[in-house]
């Protein structure tokens, strides 16, 4: 099984922003049929609610959750069914305990939408930040799998250097690739 699901979330809002999370549902079965090539594609549910309904959940082999609703992936965890942290990459709640930890000058603009901080991905330190202070003390609490979200979020800030946050996007991906083999 994978060890990181990337996906990117859209921008738009109403009917758009429906459309846009349909098809990155359908992109995302389509990307695991993909890697599991060859053999059974794995079922895939989404719950980012405080009440998952964990017992109907194990129907599915993957369930990604909010993680800061306090789920126990070690609990959870069964051959047939396991829970995937869902993980804001380009974004950040200022609820969230690593928050403010970020340096404003690598906030890009607010999403209205979310309420959400947009990051700036060409930041040198994001990729050790991300590993360390997001997916670390997740790992300890036994999630293997992630959800990566909100990778597209920086074309919502004006004036960026594309280039330069898609480089910044590969170098976090690239980290997260080293944790997951030596964490």
């Amino acid at each position: 099984m994978r060890d990181y699901l990337i996906q990117s979330s859209g921008c738009a809002s109403g009917l758009g922003r429906l459309l846009r999370r349909c098809a990155l549902a359908v992109g995302l079965f389509g990307w695991l049929a993909c890697a599991q090539a060859g053999g059974v594609s794995p079922s895939v549910a989404l719950h980012y609610g405080a009440d998952a309904p964990l017992e109907e959940l194990k129907a599915f082999d993957i369930v990604v959750v909010e993680p800061d609703h306090g789920f126990d992936p070690k609990r959870y965890k069964k051959p047939y069914s396991e829970l995937y942290a869902y993980i804001a990459i380009g974004e950040v709640q200022p609820s969230r305990a690593h928050a403010a930890a970020i340096p404003a000058k690598h906030l890009l603009t607010t999403n209205t939408d979310w309420g959400s901080k947009v990051i700036d991905l060409s930041w040198p330190e994001l990729p050790t930040f991300v590993a360390e202070a997001i997916v670390g003390p997740l790992w300890e609490r036994g999630y293997r799998g992630f959800f990566l979200d909100t990778l597209d979020s920086y074309r919502r800030a004006s004036g960026i250097d594309e280039a330069a946050q898609q480089k910044g996007l590969i170098a976090v991906i690239e980290t997260l690739r080293k944790y997951s083999v030596n964490p």
